[in-house]
C-alpha cells in the first residue's frame, strides 16, 4: 500500500492535535469533523482488526457484523452518534456523551451487530 505525502500530512497533524489520553465522545465533538472522523474511524479499524485477530484463534467474535460487509469511517462515526443519540442507553451511572469514545463505540458495535450465542 502507497502512503502519499500529503497522507502522512495530515496523519501527523492529527496525531499532534489530538491528545494523547482518552477522550470523551463531548471532549471529541469540539474538534473539527474530520478530525473527529479519523479518530473514530481509526478505533473502528481497531475494533475490526481485533475482531479478525480473536477469530483467526478460535476465540469468539467481539461483535459480529453481517459476512462481507466492510464498515468504513463514516458508518462507524453514524453508529456512534447513532449511539449516543439513542437515550435509551443512558442511566444514573452512565452517560455515553461523557464516557470514553473507545468504550461507546465498542458498546455501539456490540448493539448494532450482536452474536448468536
Amino acid at each position: 500500500m502507497r502512503i502519499s505525502s500529503f497522507g502522512v500530512a495530515v496523519l501527523a497533524v492529527l496525531i499532534s492535535a489530538i491528545p494523547s489520553s482518552a477522550l470523551t465522545y463531548r471532549e471529541l465533538s469540539k474538534f473539527p469533523i474530520e478530525m473527529k472522523a479519523a479518530y473514530i474511524a481509526g478505533m473502528g479499524e481497531g475494533y475490526s482488526w481485533s475482531n479478525v485477530a480473536a477469530q483467526s484463534r478460535g476465540d469468539a467474535a467481539i461483535y459480529c457484523p453481517p459476512q462481507k460487509l466492510g464498515i468504513s469511517g463514516s458508518q462507524y462515526v453514524k453508529l456512534l452518534d447513532d449511539y449516543i443519540a439513542d437515550k435509551t442507553h443512558y442511566r444514573s451511572d452512565f452517560s455515553p456523551p461523557d464516557s470514553e469514545v473507545a468504550f461507546v463505540l465498542y458498546l455501539a458495535l456490540l448493539d448494532a451487530f450482536p452474536c448468536q450465542r
